[in-house]
């Protein structure tokens, strides 16, 4: 054990002597490897000026040679590459009180795999696992299977980051007022490298608030300061002074502006201007029109308070509340201008339909280094039901229900959390509200690039008001960040536009149907015709086809279990669709030999089997005449899925359905998603058979439904069980339909309505000018896989399709909404994505991400365009059903009419792509079937490629080409 301990100690003394020596870290490999290890999976095909890899094998990745850095001043990484065939770099790093390489010692960053070379700047220090000293770091390129790609390095540096200061000046009340007792908080946060020595004040006005002295912070480290005050009405300057040793004085001066006595007492120089539902107040004080209420029926729902702000940048960062002086009123409109200091502003609210228009704009008279100009932001709550709240929503980003706080690590960890100022791009539709007091108040802004920034704090925690804040402000100043620095000649001008909203009774599910009706839905016009996109979906099919298996890979660039071909029945379904409607041989070359395959090696029924489909509806038995068969497996199906239910209609969740048992939630807890897919499939059996055990059992299961409001749970095998999840929201659509088509009880079609509301979030209803794939693209959850890989701002388009499929079965019941064009548009933004030419050619990738704007492996099959993409076009991917009297009718066409007299039964059907109808009788012996008149001649077998009609346990089956049927009795 001596001997042991001695080795140890002597090789950590090796290690300190090592990682002692601190250097400059940058690496140019202007002769050579500089150090680097090219450690796995990698090969060198040069290393002179610049660094040439090849990927040779599984999860390449090459480590940088020993370094001691600090990590608080070095945080900034700095890497020029080019690569092929990824879309993603990660960087892991050691520390010397944790030398254990882990993936909680890593930060992944995405990249364009164009073949260009591109720099990245990424800030390793909002991590939190980046501190102490830094040993070593390691560079992967992802995904881990991407052999053959090539990455080239220019260069790789770790850099020290800047002086920077961000300094928030707040009050804990939106509308501090004379005579009152508020508190005034000055945060100051360092976001930039480690200073020491430093002197902090600060004054308002000539009035000393405090005096720090400070020996060291750190970077990422927050000084605040509170200081109650009672003010009287009027206009006062907060200036904070940070005294450098090296850097000099570092000075902010803000605004703070003490509304009048009693401001939500309307004053006879008050404006006010009155929508239906509710009304604004301006109110007036001495300096000018301070403040905006938001009222209705007597109930103060938000305020704003100043109107604006504007700041700029000289020898010194100020802040400048625009109060206006003088107003114009019209019937419709409140004008308000003003003018100080170079700038003049003008604030207009205008009535349009039940909403009110705000436009802000400000004239620069001379340039100006401008860092921030605030549009409208509400304080929700405020002076009234405060930080409570039902729910809040910001499309693709955050779902909240009761206490539960933005920017929180339900859904996802450190650093990824923070949503206080998302990115643009991360945003799906450009609206945020909060539910509560049964009123939803909402902001919805112009979907046109470039974006306003908006600040997110529900409660507001951002600054520790009691209410909920939603606002705008202009220009872009980075992710989380208010202040940026943007020169602006004389003459120019800053505009914010929006619309607020007040819906009494209103949920959160209304936002965005609100926002649809200002700013309607963008083009959704698909990129090829009908049978050029099967074409190229057969192409797609074939290229992943495995003639020696007779089966596909469900994905290629993927695991081994995606991409282990297999005879999937749903795909055979589709290719022998695609032979019916082009005549294409390739089609029904693939799908009879998977056809054969499955029958051979499992039974007939397992060609009813959803095995590596999104979509759960296949048809396939009942076009080959297997009806017992196919009726039989679905069975099975659903009665191993009542007999699992619990006592309480639910399932709940376990680990063991997260991939390697990772807890995702709690053990048994339940939600949407584990409970609609499993509804769904057993409401279909029913509606195929009319069983009472299982048609009482889904009862029971959609009454414990009823108490999720919220999409959750659709994907535990990655995703937390609490993570908003569009998947979730189709699944629940199908469900709440099938319980419709099953009773006939429009409840449940109200609920698929709500349901289908649930899903409208996930998509992105705009588009960037330079993203052809950005409109109608659909993220997957508001969260990560894991808690530590976020999607937002990565579309996940299978989930899109899924759900396009769900709504647009839905839209044959309900017109409150586009469905179908929004399916629509959701096929179209895949098809976008959709590979055109090479290995790919006819798959669409897994994911997409947006600010790089490139595809992201691995590859899918075509099976979830071809779902929409039939449906649209009027072929059904289930089958249609009547329950007339004793009678039960299938049909893989729609159904339009069923008439029954003593001894005749008339089928009419809506039109069909296909060739030929597939019916199905229950209860009924005929003598004779006649279609258009004439006699459809029996047959002993009958499939969709032959006419004719037989009797076979129980039931008849017809197949004609002819739209109209009457079966003689």
């Amino acid at each position: 054990m001596l001997v042991i301990v001695i080795l140890l100690i002597i090789l950590i003394s090796i290690l300190l002597v090592t990682y002692r020596r601190e250097f400059k870290p940058r690496w140019d490999f202007s002769e050579d490897l500089e150090g680097w290890s090219i450690t796995h999976g990698l090969k060198v095909i040069s290393s002179e000026g610049v660094l040439e890899l090849k990927v040779v094998g599984y999860d390449p990745y090459l480590h940088s040679p020993p370094i001691n850095l600090d990590a608080g001043v070095y945080r900034l990484l700095k890497i020029r590459v080019a690569a092929t065939s990824s879309f993603m770099l990660k960087v892991y790093w050691i520390r010397l009180d944790d030398t254990e390489w882990d993936e909680r010692k890593s930060y992944a960053f995405p990249i364009r795999a164009d073949g260009e070379f591109h720099e990245y700047v990424i800030d390793l220090g909002v991590h939190p696992e980046w501190k102490g000293r830094i040993l070593q770091i390691r560079l992967d390129l992802e995904p881990p299977n991407v052999i053959n790609a090539s990455l080239l390095i220019d260069y790789v540096a770790l850099t020290q980051i800047p002086v920077n200061f961000e300094i928030i000046v707040s009050t804990d009340k939106a509308i501090p007022v004379d005579g009152e007792e508020f508190k005034l908080k000055v945060k100051i946060v360092n976001k930039g490298r480690r200073l020491a020595n430093l002197k902090v004040e600060a004054f308002l006005n000539n009035l000393k608030l405090f005096l720090k002295d400070i020996n060291r912070i750190e970077n990422k480290e927050k000084l605040e300061e509170t200081i109650k005050l009672k003010l009287n009405e009027g206009v006062y300057t907060v200036k904070v002074l940070i005294n450098t040793q090296d850097y000099g004085t570092i000075i902010h001066e803000e605004e703070l502006v003490i509304a009048r006595r009693n401001p939500l007492n309307l004053s006879k120089e008050d404006l006010t201007l009155n929508l239906r539902g509710f009304r604004i107040v301006v109110v007036k004080g001495i300096n000018g029109y301070t403040s905006l209420l938001l009222w209705s029926n007597n109930k103060l729902l938000a305020v704003i308070h100043p109107l604006s702000k504007i700041a700029f940048k000289e020898t010194k960062h100020k802040v400048l509340a625009l109060i206006p002086t003088t107003a114009k009123v019209l019937d419709n409109e409140i004008v308000l201008t003003g003018s100080r200091e170079g700038f003049n502003y003008t604030f207009k609210f205008r009535k349009e339909g039940e909403m009110l228009k705000t436009v802000y704009l400000v004239n620069l008279e001379k340039t100006y280094n401008i860092t921030h100009f605030r549009g409208p932001w509400l304080h929700i709550g405020e002076k009234s039901f405060g930080s409570n709240k039902t729910a809040a929503l910001l499309p693709g980003l955050e779902w909240l229900v009761g206490e539960e706080k933005s920017s929180s690590t339900l859904d996802v960890y450190l650093p990824h959390n923070l949503r206080l100022v998302p990115h643009p791009l991360k945003i799906t539709i450009t609206c945020a509200g909060i539910e509560a007091e049964n009123y939803l108040v909402g902001l919805l802004w112009d979907p046109v690039w470039p974006q306003p920034s908006l600040v997110f704090s529900s409660p507001n925690w951002f600054e520790g008001q009691d209410n909920h804040l939603i606002g705008l402000f202009v220009p872009w100043a980075g992710e989380n960040s208010f202040y940026s620095l943007e020169e602006m000649k004389a003459s120019s001008s800053l505009k914010v536009e929006s619309f607020i909203i007040v819906v009494p009774n209103g949920m959160v599910v209304d936002l965005v149907p609100y926002w649809l009706k200002v700013y309607g839905l963008p083009d959704n016009s698909l990129p090829r015709d009908f049978i050029d996109e099967i074409t190229l979906c057969r192409m797609g099919y074939q290229n992943i086809w495995d003639d020696e298996v007779k089966g596909w890979a469900h994905a290629i660039d993927a695991g081994t279990e995606l991409s282990t071909p297999r005879p999937y029945a749903k795909y055979a379904l589709l290719l022998l669709l695609d032979y019916y409607v082009t005549g294409s041989r390739d089609a029904l070359n693939m799908s009879s030999k998977a056809i054969e395959k499955l029958v051979k090696e499992r039974s007939v029924g397992y060609l009813s089997t959803t095995d590596g489909c999104h979509v759960t509806e296949n048809i396939l038995p009942f076009i080959l005449g297997k009806v017992p068969s196919g009726l039989k497996f679905l069975r099975n199906v659903a009665y191993s899925f009542r007999n699992s239910m619990r006592p309480d209609g639910t399932w709940g969740y376990s680990k063991s359905m997260s991939i390697g048992g990772r807890v995702l939630g709690k053990e048994g807890e339940t939600a949407i998603g584990l409970n609609a897919f499993r509804v769904a499939l057993m409401l279909r059996y029913v509606r195929f058979t009319g069983d009472k055990n299982i048609l009482e059992a889904s009862l029971k299961a959609l009454e414990a439904m009823d108490r999720f409001k919220v999409p959750r749970a659709a994907q535990v095998w990655e995703i937390p069980v609490h993570t908003p999840d569009l998947l979730a929201s189709a699944r629940a659509v199908d469900a709440y339909l099938e319980a419709y088509l099953v009773t006939g009880d429009r409840k449940y079609l109200i609920k698929a309505v709500y349901w289908a509301k649930t899903g409208l979030p996930f998509i992105y209803f705009w588009t960037s000018n330079d993203i052809e794939v950005m409109a109608y693209s659909t993220i997957p959850v508001f969260g990560a896989t894991f808690y530590t890989h976020p999607w937002f701002g990565i579309p996940v388009q299978w989930n899109g399709l899924v759900y396009a499929y769900e709504i647009l079965r839905l839209s044959y019941y309900d017109n409150s909404l586009p469905w179908r064009e929004i399916a629509k548009g959701i096929l179209a933004s895949a098809m976008k994505q959709q590979a055109t030419e090479g290995k790919y050619k006819g798959l669409y990738p897994d994911s997409w991400n947006l600010q790089t704007n490139a595809p992201q492996p691995p590859w899918i099959n075509p099976e979830a365009i071809l779902n929409v993409l039939y449906l649209l076009h009027g072929i059904r991917l289930d089958l249609d059903t009547r329950h007339v009297d004793n009678l039960k009718i299938l049909s893989t066409t729609t159904i339009m009419e069923v008439k029954v007299s003593n001894n005749e039964i008339s089928i009419v059907l809506s039109t069909n792509p296909l060739p030929r109808n597939l019916i199905v009788v229950y209860g009924v012996k005929p003598s004779q079937v006649l279609v258009d008149g004439r006699e459809l001649p029996f047959k002993d077998k009958v499939s969709l490629d032959v006419e004719g009609w037989t009797i076979s346990e129980g039931y008849v089956l017809i197949v004609t080409s002819s739209r109209e049927v009457k079966i003689k009795c």
